[in-house]
């Protein structure tokens, strides 16, 4: 290759460059005061977060220095329907669509999502950011507060304004308008929409009315309403609406209202866990249609409602029409500030009564029908059975993994898996057949895996504890094993 051949392709390779380092995008962020905006879930719940790194330099130099509240504003599916155009003016300040009825969404500030004053030359009724800022800002969604929604999809999402409220003549300009569009990030394990599951009402073996659920969601600390055949909830106070096309509906209190045309919570606060079941029984029932009426069975020392009380009150037993409603307050989970998280359940939970229920079954299989792992149920890990060894092994070596001592206990780690389902078919077809009798697995029809190696005592208390699990979520006296 020659000189001039050289020259040439230097010249190219040097404006290509000199190209590429003027293509490259600025690493400075687009939004300087707004960063690390974030909008998804995690263990406590929905949440919208982000750093409010600063404000313009204008509000500090003069200008609307010390006479404006700056205020963030953050939008639901949607900019600001006003204006997006940095520099605009409009009557009034714009809060955005994640508004507290009192004080600021996120508890930072007094106004829209966030607020603050640039500093305190004409009021001091709101945060100083000059001694704020920088501040890290993460708030969890209340489904009580607008836009009022239990939950969230992939496609929605929000956007953020910065505006500076003139608080003399009653206009704002938007001072940052980030045209970033934030979707709501849906994490590989979503909490359930409402936290518990397995709701239902009845009786119970001594004839007590109770109100039985399994809690699914992250611990809160609770306080619970419960409306009979109409809707309850609590709009920042307890509130009853009867179902007009029921004969006969109630609100379900703890016993201490003496006050007709008050709502009273179901029960006090305590903590309700993940995981945990939860029976809690009927100290009061407040009539509201067709009549008001009070009857408990003492004012004195509150106590469960039996069903003699409670069918003279209905004027009939339970039908499979009726159904209750839930609505609970919880100050949890904890956020920086103090926010109420107040969720007003949607859903009817009708009566199921045990005559119409199915029998509950539990498959426990023999000896060899459980799949066995080493330290973790993973493919890699299965040992009892993996059909590669079994067919392809000329040794029965992988087996020793499920060698257990002369007393008993296993030599190795070993994680209990599933039912052996296949293999070929191995329980399969007897899930299937059940479940074609109208049972459904998890519902009324459960299994009982086990490790099959070790001492059947040991496994006959787990068996126990199952029963007793799958008693303690349906109100029925008797389980096929």
């Amino acid at each position: 290759m020659n000189k001039s051949t050289i020259k040439f392709f230097a010249l190219i390779i040097g404006v290509f460059s000199l190209f590429f380092v003027i293509s490259v995008p600025s690493a400075e962020a687009a939004n300087p005061y707004i960063q690390n905006v974030s909008f998804g879930q995690d263990e406590n719940g929905d949440y919208i977060s982000f750093d409010w790194m600063g404000i313009p330099s204008n509000q500090q130099e003069g200008g609307w220095f010390g006479c404006t509240r700056d205020m963030l504003s953050v939008w639901f599916n949607r900019s600001n329907p006003n204006s997006t155009i940095e520099g605009s003016l409009t009557i009034g300040f714009q809060p955005g669509d994640f508004v507290a009825t009192a004080g600021s969404y996120s508890g930072f500030g007094n106004y829209a999502f966030a607020s603050g004053l640039p500093d305190y030359s004409c009021t001091s009724n709101d945060v100083n950011l000059g001694l704020s800022l920088p501040q890290h800002i993460k708030t969890y969604i209340n489904p009580n507060l607008f836009p009022e929604r239990l939950s969230f999809s992939a496609e929605d999402f929000v956007t953020i304004q910065l505006a500076g409220y003139k608080m003399n003549i009653g206009y704002s300009e938007l001072l940052v308008n980030d045209e970033e569009q934030y979707f709501y990030h849906i994490p590989s394990n979503p909490l359930p929409i409402v936290p518990y599951t397995n709701v239902k009402f009845g009786f119970d073996e001594n004839d007590l009315l109770k109100v039985s659920f399994d809690w699914a969601g992250p611990s809160r600390d609770i306080i619970p309403l419960v409306g009979f055949n109409g809707k309850i909830s609590d709009p920042f106070y307890a509130r009853f609406d009867p179902d007009f096309e029921k004969d006969v509906s109630m609100s379900w209190e703890d016993g201490h209202n003496e006050n007709l045309f008050n709502v009273n919570w179901f029960t006090g606060g305590f903590t309700a866990q993940k995981g945990q079941h939860y029976e809690i029984f009927v100290n009061e029932l407040h009539k509201w249609t067709p009549s008001n009426q009070l009857r408990v069975c003492s004012w004195y020392y509150p106590c469960p409602v039996n069903r003699t009380l409670t069918e003279s009150v209905l004027g009939r037993s339970f039908n499979s029409n009726d159904y209750i409603t839930i609505a609970f307050n919880s100050s949890s989970p904890s956020q920086p500030y103090d926010t109420s998280y107040i969720l007003n359940d949607p859903n009817k939970y009708f009566y199921s009564s045990p005559e119409t229920q199915k029998i509950p079954v539990i498959i426990v299989p023999g000896i060899l029908g459980t799949k066995l792992y080493k330290e973790q149920v993973g493919l890699d890990d299965l040992i009892w059975v993996n059909p590669l060894e079994v067919f392809l092994s000329d040794t029965d070596e992988f087996l020793h993994k499920l060698v257990v001592d002369s007393i008993g206990n296993s030599t190795q780690p070993i994680i209990t898996g599933e039912l052996l389902r296949s293999l070929p078919n191995y329980y399969d077809d007897l899930v299937k057949n059940i479940e074609s009798g109208g049972y459904e697995e998890n519902e009324n029809l459960f299994t009982f895996p086990y490790d099959w190696r070790l001492d059947n005592r040991e496994s006959a208390e787990k068996l126990k504890n199952k029963i007793d699990e799958c008693y303690n979520s349906i109100f029925i006296s008797w389980i096929s094993v």
